[in-house]
């Protein structure tokens, strides 16, 4: 097993200390000595590529590539992607967000053998919070009614966002599940195994044979709802999307869009604007598969 090659692919957008930790935390704890990091700077506006780029220009272990424009999360993702699979062979491909950081020491031991054991495409990790909360796992299966159904209720979010209502019903919902954190009243599914569900975009581990069909991510998308395309994928050619509570992350949350947009309305409209986006190009590559059958 220790003959396989692991790259973590990052991306990065303005925020350089999170970017740095998340480097240093693979550094630590990375469980081979077969691994390459690649950072795709995606056209940061405040230089931090550079930065980046002249930091690590003598590390024979970090490659910073550099995008002159913001591309977005699927198609700045996938210049770092097909580097890792044409430039350095890599066997499997763990991206992840510039805001998280690896917090285990046996994290490609875990991959390598539940590879080998069900020869999965995608596996997702048990994400982390800092606030000792751990994020939701994604028990619906996307169909093309949830879909639509989402797309309908993202539409009703951006009526809710401009009247200021949208943050009020938030806060109530926050501080219910807040007093469930703190209570440890979690959801114990996110402990479990579970195959064929919608894994979080903020770390995939994705094997050889996902790398072997794509080159990355569907990049009809700018930002959100890449998830629902990778299901969608995975689907439509047999592959194996696993989620793993045994492989672990940290995720801070929003580290690049916190410090684009400071204030939340904004932010919401910068989301329901390119998630619905999103999901109506989601809604066109179902019709395209329906249309092939």
């Amino acid at each position: 097993m220790n003959t396989y090659k692991m790259c973590f692919l990052i991306l990065h957008y303005n925020v350089i200390d999170e970017t740095m930790n998340c480097i240093a935390s693979i550094k630590k704890l990375v469980d081979t000595d077969n691994y390459a990091i690649v950072v795709v700077d995606n056209g940061s506006p405040n230089g931090t590529g550079i930065q980046l780029k002249e930091h690590f220009c003598e590390d024979n272990r970090v490659t910073v590539l550099l995008s002159e424009t913001n591309l977005g999360f699927a198609r700045g993702n996938n210049i770092g992607f097909q580097y890792c699979k044409n430039q350095l062979k890599a066997d499997f491909i763990c991206a992840l967000n510039n805001d998280t950081e690896m917090i285990q020491d046996d994290f490609c031991e875990i991959v390598y053998h539940n590879y080998e054991e069900s020869h999965f495409a995608v596996m997702g990790p048990l994400i982390c919070l800092p606030n000792n909360d751990f994020y939701k796992v994604e028990y619906r299966i996307p169909t093309r009614k949830t879909v639509i159904y989402d797309l309908y209720k993202q539409r009703l979010l951006v009526i809710l966002n401009y009247f200021f209502i949208r943050n009020m019903i938030m806060f109530f919902l926050d501080r219910r599940h807040d007093r469930k954190v703190r209570n440890k009243e979690f959801d114990p599914g996110i402990f479990k195994v579970h195959k064929g569900i919608l894994l979080n975009g903020c770390c995939l581990v994705f094997s050889p044979e996902y790398i072997k069909n794509f080159d990355g991510f569907n990049d009809r998308t700018f930002m959100y709802r890449e998830e629902e395309f990778l299901f969608f994928q995975c689907q439509a050619k047999s592959l194996k999307m696993i989620y793993n509570p045994n492989l672990k992350i940290l995720h801070y949350e929003d580290a690049s869009t916190n410090q684009a947009f400071k204030k939340s309305r904004k932010k919401n409209q910068f989301f329901y604007k390119h998630s619905i986006n999103s999901l109506k190009e989601i809604l066109k590559y179902l019709d395209e598969q329906q249309d092939r059958k």
